[in-house]
């Protein structure tokens, strides 16, 4: 990313975006779901952000980040205050990994 002094921090985390290992005709994806380990360090970057806006994106910005942006909203205590793209699907797997790694 270029240099701004509107961004404070960044976290990069990887890991697609599935929620089950095969199709719906039962071919497998080919590609490993997410891990608990994917979200290692979120609780900590979460805690140490000094700021009251926060953009959370992934690849298409409907699903993964989604998810982690209301794990993250609810840890904080800030649900009312979450804005999503109204097409927004948050995926659960992602969502619940989130939620663990952050201890809701």
């Amino acid at each position: 990313f270029p240099e701004n002094p509107n961004i404070v921090s960044i976290l990069h985390m990887k890991f697609n975006d599935l929620t089950e290992e095969y199709d719906e005709e039962g071919i497998p994806y080919g590609r490993p779901l997410p891990q608990p380990d994917d979200f290692f360090g979120l609780k900590d970057f979460v805690a140490e952000l000094a700021c009251d806006i926060l953009l959370v994106q992934c690849w298409e910005g409907n699903s993964r980040s989604a998810a982690v942006a209301t794990a993250i909203y609810e840890y904080r205590g800030k649900e009312d205050e979450l804005h999503l793209k109204r097409d927004a699907c948050p995926n659960p797997l992602v969502y619940m990994l989130a939620c663990r790694e952050l201890g809701i």
